[in-house]
């Protein structure tokens, strides 16, 4: 028996198939959805010693007279340094008076991560007076040259400029990290 194609049954059974295929949902048909995704970075400029206060102590009182020398370890992790020059600085609050000077040496930097290093401004002990002196300069090494992590030796000793009497006084030593 054939369908007759005029019957109302076969039209039925046609419109039947069209409305379950139009009907049926299509899955993966939706739209995507957009993210706009803001990574942020804080800046962060640390810097510590692992020490807050030491003692420059003579064997004797002559001029030319060399203290011992103390290091100080200092640590670093600052990830926005725009400076290259002077970025470590040091400075006296007040002059240790004509007799004595305090001097600083930049020692051995450690580099424990980041993309620039820190070099020495100038090498040797230099004076330390009442204006910053410049320890340490940054190098860039790679990308931004902005990430400086790593560790700081730096040796202070005193000096005796003439023969010095019998006493001890305290003063205040500034070491800085500067950024820009």
């Amino acid at each position: 028996m054939t369908a007759n194609r005029s019957s109302p049954r076969f039209f039925w059974a046609v419109v039947s198939l069209c409305v379950l295929v139009t009907a049926t949902p299509h899955v993966g048909s939706s739209q995507p959805v957009n993210h706009a995704v803001t990574i942020s970075v804080p800046t962060m400029n640390s810097f510590s010693a692992d020490r807050q206060s030491f003692t420059l102590t003579f064997e004797d009182f002559v001029q030319g007279s060399v203290s011992n020398t103390v290091p100080v370890l200092y640590t670093i992790r600052a990830n926005n340094i725009q400076r290259d020059r002077g970025v470590i600085q040091a400075s006296l609050a007040q002059s240790p008076g004509q007799d004595i000077s305090v001097e600083a040496d930049v020692g051995a930097y450690t580099q424990e991560g980041g993309n620039a290093i820190l070099t020495e401004s100038a090498a040797g002990f230099a004076a330390l007076g009442t204006s910053p002196l410049s320890l340490c300069d940054k190098q860039p090494e790679s990308g931004s040259g902005l990430v400086i992590r790593g560790q700081l030796v730096v040796s202070y000793r005193a000096v005796a400029q003439q023969d010095l009497p019998a006493g001890g006084t305290q003063i205040e030593l500034t070491v800085s990290l500067l950024d820009a």
